[in-house]
């Protein structure tokens, strides 16, 4: 699970014009470790020194949870994500010198929101895939990523069945919260044993929590961060959630968000 943090003192984050996300490094490590998983990778844009953070903050605490140190890469062929590294890699590369660079620190590569306009998609995969060059491996590739599309099921279910046709059995799926505000664990990759042997060995799954397991997240979210956050930052995922489904009635205190009556259903909106 793939999540950005709040370091606005970092280079790569300057450059875009604006932080890379609402969450601190510490408080990102404090919510996944009160959620109980297992691991999590930092991934900020272009910089690590809020994924190193996280880490020092883990370990001061002496948190089960394991935080691999990552970050999303701007490459010329849309974004690269490197997980288990432990210098920066450089912006504005092409995709196959950023995945040298990744490699030859022992780092693994997941291709992020490959479905999106200008990403590194299905050709540039296989294109990479086919050489079976080991200086230029793609151990996962995210099917299901909860900040693209409200992190849509069926959106994914159409693109995992693509990735099965063309990519089982040589890459990794991923699931991804690709949090950005204060929802993490939204999308989730399910492995045994080590993450990264997992990747390397292309097993893992993708977990998308039921709606209760959503509606946890955010009420969650909101009783930990409601003082500092808008109720506009928690409408989209609301808004997601009851496009197809009812608010059960244990969780209508957080209808005031959105202004829905009753927890009833509504028209689902797009909010850019």
């Amino acid at each position: 699970m793939q999540v950005h943090t709040l370091t606005p003192e970092a280079p790569g984050l300057k450059a875009l014009g604006s932080i890379d996300a609402r969450m601190t490094p510490e408080d990102t490590v404090e919510a996944i470790e009160a959620l109980g998983l297992n691991v999590i990778a930092v991934t900020d844009h272009n910089a690590i020194d809020g994924a190193v953070t996280a880490f020092n903050h883990a370990q001061r605490r002496n948190y089960q949870v394991e935080i691999y140190i990552g970050e999303e890469i701007s490459t010329l062929d849309g974004h690269i994500i490197a997980i288990g590294i432990e210098t920066p890699i450089d912006k504005q590369l092409s995709g196959e010198e950023t995945i040298r660079r990744i490699i030859k620190q022992g780092g693994k590569v997941i291709i992020p929101h490959p479905m999106r306009k200008g990403a590194f998609g299905e050709d540039k995969i296989a294109a990479i895939l086919n050489r079976q060059n080991p200086e230029l491996k793609i151990h996962g590739v995210e099917i299901l990523n909860a900040s693209y599309y409200n992190g849509s099921p069926e959106i994914a279910n159409e693109f995992l069945g693509v990735f099965s046709q063309k990519f089982k059995g040589q890459i990794a799926p991923i699931g991804s919260s690709d949090n950005h505000n204060y929802t993490p664990a939204r999308a989730l990759t399910g492995f045994t044993g080590n993450f990264l042997e997992a990747l390397e060995q292309k097993n893992t799954i993708v977990v998308y929590p039921d709606i209760i397991g959503q509606l946890l997240i955010i009420q969650a979210a909101w009783q930990k961060f409601g003082d500092i956050i808008s109720n506009k930052s928690l409408r989209y995922f609301l808004e997601g959630l009851i496009a197809q489904n009812s608010i059960p009635p244990e969780f209508n205190h957080l209808s005031h968000l959105i202004d829905i009556p009753d927890g009833g259903k509504r028209p689902h909106e797009v909010l850019i």
